[in-house]
């Protein structure tokens, strides 16, 4: 069963506020640690997928019009818990709303721009990647090993939250990924090559 969320919650709780915070002021390079201590790593989770389109550049053709939304999926359990919806209600990138997507099947998934997959295996993980094929979805996973698997950005959370990034599958997916997010990110992969860019 897919449920659509339009994004309206009627509060938002300052230690959301604060999660969304650290990730805006980390894409937007007015902190230079990539590294972002939380009580709830899944906040600063949540503001990173509230950031990134503002950031991540899609086909000129992916919206029919200028007042249709983003579609955020998430595949698989949701660890956000309200999270998500709390922070992206009223909220905009691009001059475009949110909607929120939850199913626990791809196929059950309507067209989305961003994916969070969560709680999937890497056989699972594999095979939802290669569905997805060369659609313009930017794939977001906690998974460990997400990069090697095909994802494109993977949210390493534990004591912190780091980001990494695969550009060949963003380029794969007709996606460009700003040098504004390489200069934040933990790891890259590139032309095959896995590289370490902080510790």
């Amino acid at each position: 069963m897919v449920m659509s969320t339009p994004a309206h919650q009627p509060s938002r709780p300052v230690a959301i506020l604060g999660g969304i915070f650290c990730a805006l002021t980390l894409l937007t390079g007015l902190a230079r640690s990539e590294a972002l201590h939380t009580g709830d790593p899944h906040e600063v989770m949540a503001g990173y997928l509230r950031a990134l389109p503002a950031y991540v550049q899609w086909p000129t053709n992916t919206f029919a019009t200028p007042e249709e939304p983003w579609h955020i999926g998430i595949l698989g359990l949701d660890p956000f818990g309200g999270m998500l919806e709390t922070i992206l209600h009223d909220r905009q990138a691009a001059g475009r709303g949110f909607e929120i997507w939850h199913a626990t099947k791809l196929k059950d998934l309507p067209p989305c721009e961003i994916i969070f997959i969560a709680g999937k295996d890497a056989e699972e993980i594999k095979i939802i990647l290669k569905q997805l094929g060369s659609r313009p979805v930017l794939t977001v996973s906690d998974h460990d090993n997400f990069l090697v698997l095909g994802g494109i950005i993977q949210l390493q959370a534990r004591a912190t939250v780091r980001m990494a990034i695969n550009l060949d599958r963003a380029r794969a997916a007709q996606l460009t990924i700003p040098g504004k997010m390489l200069e934040v990110a933990s790891e890259v992969i590139e032309n095959g090559e896995r590289r370490i860019l902080k510790n």
